[in-house]
Protein backbone atom coordinates (compact mmCIF):
# COMPACT_ATOMS: atom_id res chain seq x y z
CA UNK A 1 0.00 0.00 0.00
CA UNK A 2 1.18 3.48 -0.76
CA UNK A 3 0.52 6.71 -0.23
CA UNK A 4 0.88 10.51 -1.79
CA UNK A 5 0.65 13.54 0.34
CA UNK A 6 -0.72 16.48 -1.08
CA UNK A 7 1.19 19.87 0.27
CA UNK A 8 0.49 23.09 1.29
CA UNK A 9 1.37 26.10 -1.24
CA UNK A 10 3.45 28.37 1.07
CA UNK A 11 2.81 31.85 1.39
CA UNK A 12 4.90 35.37 1.65
CA UNK A 13 4.00 37.68 4.33
CA UNK A 14 5.98 41.11 5.54
CA UNK A 15 6.58 41.24 9.75
CA UNK A 16 6.99 43.74 11.61
CA UNK A 17 9.79 43.76 14.34
CA UNK A 18 9.54 46.05 18.01
CA UNK A 19 12.76 46.94 19.05
CA UNK A 20 15.05 44.83 21.53
CA UNK A 21 14.71 45.15 25.08
CA UNK A 22 16.22 44.88 28.39
CA UNK A 23 15.30 41.15 28.15
CA UNK A 24 16.46 40.59 24.72
CA UNK A 25 15.85 38.67 22.22
CA UNK A 26 12.62 37.90 24.20
CA UNK A 27 10.63 41.09 23.84
CA UNK A 28 9.23 40.64 27.27
CA UNK A 29 8.95 44.17 29.19
CA UNK A 30 7.97 44.65 32.96
CA UNK A 31 7.26 47.69 35.39
CA UNK A 32 6.68 47.96 38.95
CA UNK A 33 7.41 45.36 41.88
CA UNK A 34 8.84 42.64 39.83
CA UNK A 35 8.25 39.74 42.45
CA UNK A 36 4.82 39.95 42.39
CA UNK A 37 4.48 38.21 39.09
CA UNK A 38 5.75 35.03 40.85
CA UNK A 39 2.89 35.09 44.49
CA UNK A 40 0.62 33.08 43.39
CA UNK A 41 -0.62 32.46 46.58
CA UNK A 42 -1.44 36.53 46.66
CA UNK A 43 -3.86 35.79 44.01
CA UNK A 44 -5.41 32.59 45.00
CA UNK A 45 -6.25 33.65 48.57
CA UNK A 46 -9.26 35.50 47.28
CA UNK A 47 -9.71 32.85 43.71
CA UNK A 48 -9.00 29.98 44.95
CA UNK A 49 -10.69 28.05 41.93
CA UNK A 50 -9.39 29.74 39.89
CA UNK A 51 -5.59 29.11 41.50
CA UNK A 52 -6.48 25.36 41.50
CA UNK A 53 -7.89 25.43 37.96
CA UNK A 54 -4.58 27.12 37.16
CA UNK A 55 -2.40 24.69 38.79
CA UNK A 56 -3.35 21.75 36.46
CA UNK A 57 -2.61 23.71 33.62
CA UNK A 58 0.25 23.29 30.74
CA UNK A 59 0.66 28.00 31.67
CA UNK A 60 1.48 26.49 35.11
CA UNK A 61 3.69 23.75 34.04
CA UNK A 62 5.24 25.71 30.91
CA UNK A 63 8.94 26.02 32.71
CA UNK A 64 11.41 23.55 33.43
CA UNK A 65 9.46 21.52 35.61
CA UNK A 66 8.29 20.41 31.95
CA UNK A 67 10.49 18.20 31.05
CA UNK A 68 9.51 18.60 26.74
CA UNK A 69 10.41 22.07 27.25
CA UNK A 70 13.29 21.24 29.52
CA UNK A 71 14.42 19.32 27.29
CA UNK A 72 14.19 21.78 24.26
CA UNK A 73 15.30 24.83 26.25
CA UNK A 74 18.48 23.15 28.06
CA UNK A 75 19.46 22.32 24.44
CA UNK A 76 19.59 25.63 23.44
CA UNK A 77 21.79 26.60 26.17
CA UNK A 78 23.99 24.30 25.96
CA UNK A 79 24.29 24.32 22.11
CA UNK A 80 24.13 28.06 21.71
CA UNK A 81 24.01 30.05 25.06
CA UNK A 82 22.17 31.27 28.48
CA UNK A 83 21.77 34.56 26.66
CA UNK A 84 20.00 33.12 23.57
CA UNK A 85 17.17 31.00 25.99
CA UNK A 86 16.41 34.50 27.35
CA UNK A 87 14.18 34.05 23.71
CA UNK A 88 12.21 31.02 25.66
CA UNK A 89 11.72 32.78 28.82
CA UNK A 90 9.64 35.94 27.96
CA UNK A 91 7.06 33.00 27.50
CA UNK A 92 7.97 29.78 29.81
CA UNK A 93 10.06 31.29 32.30
CA UNK A 94 8.98 34.91 33.06
CA UNK A 95 9.12 34.55 36.94
CA UNK A 96 13.13 33.51 36.58
CA UNK A 97 13.57 35.80 33.47
CA UNK A 98 12.25 38.85 35.54
CA UNK A 99 14.39 37.42 38.71
CA UNK A 100 17.84 37.57 36.35
CA UNK A 101 17.96 33.41 36.84
CA UNK A 102 18.31 32.69 33.03
CA UNK A 103 21.36 34.09 33.08
CA UNK A 104 22.83 30.98 35.16
CA UNK A 105 21.89 27.35 35.45
CA UNK A 106 18.11 26.72 36.17
CA UNK A 107 17.20 23.52 38.20
CA UNK A 108 13.38 22.36 37.85
CA UNK A 109 12.67 22.73 42.00
CA UNK A 110 14.02 26.02 41.40
CA UNK A 111 10.00 28.16 43.39
CA UNK A 112 10.33 29.99 40.43
CA UNK A 113 10.19 26.95 37.12
CA UNK A 114 7.42 25.98 39.59
CA UNK A 115 4.64 28.93 38.74
CA UNK A 116 5.63 28.54 35.09
CA UNK A 117 3.10 31.34 33.43
CA UNK A 118 1.80 33.08 36.88
CA UNK A 119 -1.58 34.94 37.34
CA UNK A 120 0.08 38.16 36.36
CA UNK A 121 1.79 36.19 33.44
CA UNK A 122 -1.58 37.02 31.62
CA UNK A 123 -3.82 39.30 33.99
CA UNK A 124 -0.54 41.59 34.47
CA UNK A 125 -0.33 42.61 30.58
CA UNK A 126 -1.92 46.47 30.14
CA UNK A 127 -0.59 46.65 26.31
CA UNK A 128 0.61 43.86 23.63
CA UNK A 129 1.47 43.86 20.09
CA UNK A 130 1.14 41.10 17.09
CA UNK A 131 5.01 40.77 16.89
CA UNK A 132 5.48 37.63 19.27
CA UNK A 133 8.40 36.31 20.90
CA UNK A 134 6.79 37.91 24.60
CA UNK A 135 5.87 41.34 23.15
CA UNK A 136 4.01 42.38 26.24
CA UNK A 137 4.02 45.24 28.58
CA UNK A 138 3.71 44.05 32.44
CA UNK A 139 2.58 46.55 34.91
CA UNK A 140 3.43 45.28 38.23
CA UNK A 141 2.64 48.10 39.92
CA UNK A 142 -0.70 46.92 41.49
CA UNK A 143 -3.13 47.51 44.57
CA UNK A 144 -3.52 44.05 45.83
CA UNK A 145 -7.26 44.38 47.45
CA UNK A 146 -7.28 43.52 51.22
CA UNK A 147 -10.20 43.43 53.68
CA UNK A 148 -10.66 47.05 53.90
CA UNK A 149 -11.25 47.69 50.27
CA UNK A 150 -14.31 48.97 49.23
CA UNK A 151 -16.77 48.43 46.27
CA UNK A 152 -15.19 50.54 44.56
CA UNK A 153 -12.12 49.51 45.26
CA UNK A 154 -12.70 45.66 43.86
CA UNK A 155 -14.64 47.30 40.56
CA UNK A 156 -11.11 48.87 39.93
CA UNK A 157 -9.15 45.93 40.59
CA UNK A 158 -11.40 43.73 38.57
CA UNK A 159 -11.17 46.15 35.38
CA UNK A 160 -7.46 46.56 35.82
CA UNK A 161 -7.32 42.47 35.69
CA UNK A 162 -8.99 42.63 32.60
CA UNK A 163 -7.52 45.24 30.33
CA UNK A 164 -8.62 44.96 26.54
CA UNK A 165 -4.93 43.56 25.82
CA UNK A 166 -6.02 40.53 27.33
CA UNK A 167 -9.93 40.17 26.36
CA UNK A 168 -9.32 40.46 22.99
CA UNK A 169 -6.75 37.87 22.76
CA UNK A 170 -3.84 40.23 21.79
CA UNK A 171 -1.99 38.96 24.95
CA UNK A 172 -2.25 35.61 23.96
CA UNK A 173 -0.99 35.96 20.11
CA UNK A 174 1.81 37.46 21.65
CA UNK A 175 3.41 34.78 23.35
CA UNK A 176 1.56 32.11 20.34
CA UNK A 177 3.32 33.55 17.89
CA UNK A 178 7.08 33.24 17.98
CA UNK A 179 10.43 33.30 15.40
CA UNK A 180 14.02 32.31 15.50
CA UNK A 181 17.22 34.48 14.09
CA UNK A 182 20.76 35.52 14.62
CA UNK A 183 19.64 36.53 18.15
CA UNK A 184 18.82 32.49 18.72
CA UNK A 185 21.79 30.92 17.14
CA UNK A 186 19.71 30.60 13.60
CA UNK A 187 21.01 32.13 10.56
CA UNK A 188 18.26 33.93 9.74
CA UNK A 189 14.73 34.70 10.46
CA UNK A 190 12.04 31.70 10.53
CA UNK A 191 8.90 32.02 12.07
CA UNK A 192 8.66 28.54 14.90
CA UNK A 193 4.82 29.20 15.20
CA UNK A 194 2.21 31.63 14.69
CA UNK A 195 -1.29 30.33 15.75
CA UNK A 196 -2.40 34.30 16.00
CA UNK A 197 -1.48 35.13 12.31
CA UNK A 198 -3.72 31.95 11.38
CA UNK A 199 -6.48 33.32 13.46
CA UNK A 200 -6.28 36.58 11.99
CA UNK A 201 -6.54 35.38 8.02
CA UNK A 202 -9.45 32.73 9.15
CA UNK A 203 -12.97 33.45 9.25
CA UNK A 204 -12.76 32.95 12.82
CA UNK A 205 -10.59 36.01 13.38
CA UNK A 206 -13.04 37.95 10.92
CA UNK A 207 -11.94 37.62 7.78
CA UNK A 208 -13.84 36.39 4.78
CA UNK A 209 -11.61 37.14 1.82
CA UNK A 210 -10.29 33.07 1.51
CA UNK A 211 -12.89 30.80 1.74
CA UNK A 212 -16.53 30.48 1.02
CA UNK A 213 -17.62 27.32 2.75
CA UNK A 214 -21.18 25.58 2.74
CA UNK A 215 -21.08 26.36 6.73
CA UNK A 216 -22.30 30.23 8.20
CA UNK A 217 -18.84 31.16 9.34
CA UNK A 218 -18.14 31.59 13.42
CA UNK A 219 -16.31 34.15 14.49
CA UNK A 220 -14.20 33.76 18.20
CA UNK A 221 -11.10 34.66 20.07
CA UNK A 222 -8.31 33.23 21.55
CA UNK A 223 -10.37 33.84 24.95
CA UNK A 224 -13.83 32.77 23.64
CA UNK A 225 -12.10 29.00 22.75
CA UNK A 226 -9.35 28.34 25.54
CA UNK A 227 -10.69 30.22 28.45
CA UNK A 228 -13.94 28.64 29.65
CA UNK A 229 -11.86 27.93 33.12
CA UNK A 230 -8.51 28.90 34.42
CA UNK A 231 -7.12 25.86 32.81
CA UNK A 232 -6.98 27.50 29.67
CA UNK A 233 -7.01 24.03 27.57
CA UNK A 234 -5.92 23.25 24.36
CA UNK A 235 -4.27 20.13 23.01
CA UNK A 236 -1.98 19.36 26.10
CA UNK A 237 -3.17 16.01 26.99
CA UNK A 238 -0.39 14.57 28.57
CA UNK A 239 -0.69 17.30 31.29
CA UNK A 240 -4.14 18.47 31.09
CA UNK A 241 -6.80 15.42 30.57
CA UNK A 242 -9.38 17.67 30.02
CA UNK A 243 -7.93 18.64 26.95
CA UNK A 244 -8.96 15.17 25.24
CA UNK A 245 -12.57 16.78 25.08
CA UNK A 246 -10.88 19.88 23.32
CA UNK A 247 -9.35 17.85 20.64
CA UNK A 248 -12.08 15.01 20.16
CA UNK A 249 -14.00 17.21 17.17
CA UNK A 250 -11.14 19.80 16.62
CA UNK A 251 -10.98 18.87 12.74
CA UNK A 252 -13.49 16.51 10.69
CA UNK A 253 -12.12 13.44 8.67
CA UNK A 254 -14.24 12.29 5.67
CA UNK A 255 -13.59 8.73 2.88
CA UNK A 256 -13.40 11.75 0.64
CA UNK A 257 -13.87 10.35 -2.79
CA UNK A 258 -12.40 6.88 -4.48
CA UNK A 259 -11.27 6.42 -7.14
CA UNK A 260 -12.31 2.88 -9.60
CA UNK A 261 -10.49 2.14 -13.06
CA UNK A 262 -9.50 5.73 -12.86
CA UNK A 263 -12.53 7.90 -12.73
CA UNK A 264 -13.15 9.67 -9.29
CA UNK A 265 -17.07 8.45 -7.66
CA UNK A 266 -18.51 9.31 -4.82
CA UNK A 267 -17.98 6.38 -2.08
CA UNK A 268 -21.60 5.89 -2.06
CA UNK A 269 -22.02 5.32 -5.61
CA UNK A 270 -18.62 3.24 -6.06
CA UNK A 271 -18.56 -0.69 -6.64
CA UNK A 272 -15.28 -1.51 -7.58
CA UNK A 273 -14.80 -5.55 -8.55
CA UNK A 274 -13.29 -7.99 -6.05
CA UNK A 275 -9.09 -7.94 -7.14
CA UNK A 276 -9.85 -4.56 -8.51
CA UNK A 277 -7.08 -1.55 -7.35
CA UNK A 278 -8.49 1.26 -5.76
CA UNK A 279 -7.28 3.95 -4.39
CA UNK A 280 -9.07 5.77 -1.49
CA UNK A 281 -8.89 9.29 -0.43
CA UNK A 282 -9.27 10.56 3.29
CA UNK A 283 -9.79 14.38 3.66
CA UNK A 284 -9.26 16.15 6.81
CA UNK A 285 -10.79 19.55 7.02
CA UNK A 286 -9.94 21.53 10.20
CA UNK A 287 -13.49 22.62 11.19
CA UNK A 288 -13.53 23.58 14.75
CA UNK A 289 -10.36 24.97 15.45
CA UNK A 290 -9.79 28.98 14.97
CA UNK A 291 -5.75 28.14 13.85
CA UNK A 292 -4.09 25.98 11.93
CA UNK A 293 -4.67 22.10 13.04
CA UNK A 294 -3.11 20.73 14.80
CA UNK A 295 -1.74 24.04 15.95
CA UNK A 296 1.22 25.43 18.27
CA UNK A 297 4.63 24.01 17.38
CA UNK A 298 3.94 22.48 14.55
CA UNK A 299 7.07 20.08 14.46
CA UNK A 300 6.20 18.67 17.79
CA UNK A 301 2.78 17.26 16.85
CA UNK A 302 1.97 13.53 16.28
CA UNK A 303 -1.21 13.85 14.42
CA UNK A 304 -2.69 11.06 11.95
CA UNK A 305 -4.88 9.20 9.58
CA UNK A 306 -5.35 5.94 9.73
CA UNK A 307 -7.36 3.65 7.25
CA UNK A 308 -9.16 0.30 7.45
CA UNK A 309 -10.89 -1.58 4.07
CA UNK A 310 -12.69 -4.39 5.51
CA UNK A 311 -14.89 -7.10 3.66
CA UNK A 312 -17.43 -9.86 5.04
CA UNK A 313 -14.05 -11.96 5.39
CA UNK A 314 -12.49 -9.28 7.31
CA UNK A 315 -9.78 -6.85 6.94
CA UNK A 316 -8.15 -6.75 3.02
CA UNK A 317 -5.90 -3.54 4.36
CA UNK A 318 -5.24 -0.67 7.45
CA UNK A 319 -2.99 1.72 8.05
CA UNK A 320 -2.68 3.27 11.49
CA UNK A 321 -0.11 4.29 14.34
CA UNK A 322 3.00 3.06 12.36
CA UNK A 323 2.51 3.62 8.77
CA UNK A 324 -0.47 6.62 9.05
CA UNK A 325 0.12 9.97 6.85
CA UNK A 326 1.28 12.35 9.48
CA UNK A 327 -0.40 16.15 9.87
CA UNK A 328 2.66 17.70 10.99
CA UNK A 329 5.92 20.06 9.82
CA UNK A 330 8.87 18.25 8.78
CA UNK A 331 11.62 21.23 9.42
CA UNK A 332 15.68 20.66 8.21
CA UNK A 333 18.65 21.52 9.73
CA UNK A 334 21.79 22.59 8.09
CA UNK A 335 22.59 19.15 6.96
CA UNK A 336 19.16 18.04 5.41
CA UNK A 337 18.63 16.10 8.38
CA UNK A 338 14.89 16.22 9.97
CA UNK A 339 14.88 17.65 13.61
CA UNK A 340 12.73 15.41 15.46
CA UNK A 341 13.01 16.75 18.78
CA UNK A 342 12.47 20.64 19.06
CA UNK A 343 16.05 21.64 18.98
CA UNK A 344 16.01 24.98 17.10
CA UNK A 345 19.09 25.93 17.40
CA UNK A 346 19.66 23.62 14.38
CA UNK A 347 15.98 24.57 12.35
CA UNK A 348 17.27 25.90 9.23
CA UNK A 349 14.63 25.47 6.32
CA UNK A 350 10.55 23.31 6.66
CA UNK A 351 10.42 20.83 4.38
CA UNK A 352 6.94 20.31 4.53
CA UNK A 353 3.74 21.39 5.91
CA UNK A 354 0.73 18.98 6.56
CA UNK A 355 -0.89 20.95 9.29
CA UNK A 356 -4.40 22.49 7.98
CA UNK A 357 -5.35 26.18 7.96
CA UNK A 358 -8.60 27.12 9.26
CA UNK A 359 -11.95 25.76 7.27
CA UNK A 360 -9.15 24.44 5.20
CA UNK A 361 -8.63 20.29 3.82
CA UNK A 362 -5.71 18.39 2.56
CA UNK A 363 -6.30 15.16 1.06
CA UNK A 364 -4.12 11.49 1.57
CA UNK A 365 -4.55 9.33 -1.03
CA UNK A 366 -4.08 5.36 -0.31
CA UNK A 367 -3.80 2.50 -2.86
CA UNK A 368 -4.71 -1.18 -2.54
CA UNK A 369 -6.44 -4.40 -3.89
CA UNK A 370 -9.30 -5.77 -2.92
CA UNK A 371 -8.04 -9.39 -2.18
CA UNK A 372 -11.33 -10.06 -0.90
CA UNK A 373 -15.35 -10.13 -1.51
CA UNK A 374 -17.36 -7.09 -1.24
CA UNK A 375 -19.45 -5.22 -0.07
CA UNK A 376 -16.20 -3.26 1.34
CA UNK A 377 -16.50 -0.87 4.18
CA UNK A 378 -14.65 1.41 4.50
CA UNK A 379 -13.16 3.65 8.00
CA UNK A 380 -11.18 6.48 8.49
CA UNK A 381 -10.18 7.39 11.72
CA UNK A 382 -8.05 11.35 12.71
CA UNK A 383 -6.01 10.29 15.67
CA UNK A 384 -3.73 13.16 17.91
CA UNK A 385 -1.40 12.48 20.62
CA UNK A 386 0.52 15.47 21.96
CA UNK A 387 4.24 14.67 20.89
CA UNK A 388 5.97 12.52 18.62
CA UNK A 389 7.54 9.73 19.54
CA UNK A 390 11.02 11.23 19.43
CA UNK A 391 10.11 14.04 21.48
CA UNK A 392 8.69 11.65 23.85
CA UNK A 393 11.94 10.27 24.35
CA UNK A 394 13.78 13.18 24.29
CA UNK A 395 11.03 14.17 27.66
CA UNK A 396 12.17 11.03 29.33
CA UNK A 397 15.54 11.64 29.51
CA UNK A 398 14.94 14.99 30.56
CA UNK A 399 12.85 13.76 33.37
CA UNK A 400 14.25 14.29 36.85
CA UNK A 401 14.03 15.41 40.01
CA UNK A 402 10.79 18.74 40.34
CA UNK A 403 9.57 18.06 36.16
CA UNK A 404 6.43 16.25 35.62
CA UNK A 405 6.92 12.00 34.47
CA UNK A 406 8.10 13.02 30.67
CA UNK A 407 8.48 8.80 30.49
CA UNK A 408 4.61 8.23 31.10
CA UNK A 409 3.08 6.99 27.84
CA UNK A 410 1.05 9.78 26.13
CA UNK A 411 -2.79 9.40 25.30
CA UNK A 412 -4.34 8.93 22.04
CA UNK A 413 -7.44 11.16 21.38
CA UNK A 414 -10.03 10.03 18.27
CA UNK A 415 -10.79 13.73 16.78
CA UNK A 416 -13.25 11.98 14.43
CA UNK A 417 -14.42 9.20 12.32
CA UNK A 418 -16.00 8.53 9.18
CA UNK A 419 -17.66 5.36 7.73
CA UNK A 420 -18.47 4.02 4.31
CA UNK A 421 -20.12 0.96 2.78
CA UNK A 422 -19.10 1.07 -1.10
CA UNK A 423 -21.89 1.42 -3.03
CA UNK A 424 -24.42 2.21 0.00
CA UNK A 425 -26.31 5.20 0.70
CA UNK A 426 -26.90 8.37 -0.57
CA UNK A 427 -23.55 11.03 -1.85
CA UNK A 428 -22.85 13.84 0.41
CA UNK A 429 -22.33 16.94 -0.80
CA UNK A 430 -20.74 18.37 2.38
CA UNK A 431 -18.40 15.23 1.14
CA UNK A 432 -17.72 16.48 -2.43
CA UNK A 433 -17.29 19.80 -1.51
CA UNK A 434 -14.87 19.03 1.26
CA UNK A 435 -12.44 16.91 -1.40
CA UNK A 436 -12.89 18.90 -4.01
CA UNK A 437 -11.83 21.89 -1.65
CA UNK A 438 -8.28 19.64 -0.53
CA UNK A 439 -7.63 18.87 -3.98
CA UNK A 440 -7.61 22.43 -5.34
CA UNK A 441 -3.89 22.26 -3.78
CA UNK A 442 -2.57 19.83 -5.43
CA UNK A 443 0.15 20.55 -8.53
CA UNK A 444 -1.36 22.18 -11.34
CA UNK A 445 -1.02 18.86 -13.85
CA UNK A 446 -3.44 17.18 -11.22
CA UNK A 447 -6.06 19.82 -10.93
CA UNK A 448 -8.33 18.17 -13.06
CA UNK A 449 -8.94 15.51 -10.31
CA UNK A 450 -10.99 17.93 -7.94
CA UNK A 451 -13.14 18.57 -11.02
CA UNK A 452 -15.97 15.72 -10.43
CA UNK A 453 -16.17 16.50 -6.67
CA UNK A 454 -16.90 20.02 -7.57
CA UNK A 455 -18.95 19.05 -9.86
CA UNK A 456 -21.01 16.45 -7.60
CA UNK A 457 -21.05 19.01 -4.62
CA UNK A 458 -22.59 21.84 -7.12
CA UNK A 459 -25.09 19.10 -8.26
CA UNK A 460 -25.87 17.61 -4.93
CA UNK A 461 -25.99 21.56 -3.38
CA UNK A 462 -29.72 22.30 -1.50
CA UNK A 463 -29.28 26.11 -0.02
CA UNK A 464 -28.21 29.04 -1.57
CA UNK A 465 -24.52 28.91 0.50
CA UNK A 466 -24.01 25.33 -0.71
CA UNK A 467 -24.50 25.99 -4.30
CA UNK A 468 -22.05 29.49 -3.36
CA UNK A 469 -19.53 27.03 -2.20
CA UNK A 470 -19.50 24.64 -4.86
CA UNK A 471 -19.46 27.44 -7.36
CA UNK A 472 -16.26 28.77 -5.67
CA UNK A 473 -14.35 26.17 -5.25
CA UNK A 474 -14.91 25.06 -9.09
CA UNK A 475 -14.06 28.57 -10.04
CA UNK A 476 -10.70 28.08 -7.45
CA UNK A 477 -9.89 25.34 -9.25
CA UNK A 478 -10.60 26.46 -13.19
CA UNK A 479 -8.67 29.77 -11.96
CA UNK A 480 -5.29 27.65 -11.07
CA UNK A 481 -5.94 26.18 -14.10
CA UNK A 482 -5.73 29.01 -16.17
CA UNK A 483 -9.30 28.69 -17.64
CA UNK A 484 -10.80 31.64 -15.94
Amino acid sequence: MWMSLLLSCATTTRWGIAEPGPYSPSFLRAEGDLALLARVETCGACHAEQAEQWRGSAHAHASFDNPWYRHAVEDLREGVGLAESKHCAGCHDPVLLLAGKMDGPVLPTDPGAAVGVPCLGCHGVVSATSDGNASVLLDLDLEVPTDASTDADIARHKARMLQPALTSGAACGACHRGFLGPETGNDWFAIGMDDAGAWRGSTWGGSDAGLLAPEVPRRATCVDCHLDDHRATGAHTPMVPEAAERVRGAASVWVGAVWVDGRSQAPEEATPAEGSTIAVDVVVRNTGTGHRFPGGTLDAQDTWVALEVSGPDGVIASVDEERGPRLRARVMDAEGVPVETHQTRRMVAVAGDHTVPPGDARAFRFELTLDGPGPYTVSATLRHRRHPAALQEAACAATTEGTLDGCVPEPVTEVDADRVVLGEGTPSGERAWTHALALSHDVQERLDDARPSAERALALATTDREAAAAGWVHALIAGRQGRL
